[in-house]
């Protein structure tokens, strides 16, 4: 399975600037379960985060679950898809700020 998801904010307008990131996210299942970390906004989210500059998507993946969960064994295994949001940015006007998503077995 390979998917690829666009979401966009409602009524988001044309921007002069689109800031683009790029983050990898590790989907980790064991008995049925799956890992998820609360973020410090208090929601879930699978463990993983932004991309460094010269860092691959695995060495990211690697780096961004052990930090979050302590886990330092991780085996990157298939690549499930990725998400890509776009939002009106918060920091910078006239600005679109656009994440995309990669997600891992």
């Amino acid at each position: 399975m390979n998917f690829t998801l666009t979401v966009d904010e409602p009524n988001l307008k044309s921007s002069e600037k689109i800031i683009k990131r790029v983050a990898v996210r590790a989907v980790i299942t064991e008995n049925n379960l799956i890992l998820l970390v609360q973020s410090n906004k208090g929601d879930y989210k699978f463990p993983g985060g932004g991309l460094d500059v010269n860092e691959s998507l695995e060495e990211c993946l690697k780096r961004e679950v052990s930090e979050e969960t302590g886990y330092t064994h991780c085996i990157v295994k298939d690549k499930l898809g990725k998400v890509i949001e776009r939002k009106t940015d918060e920091y910078e006007e006239l600005a679109l700020f656009e994440m995309t998503s990669h997600y891992y077995v």
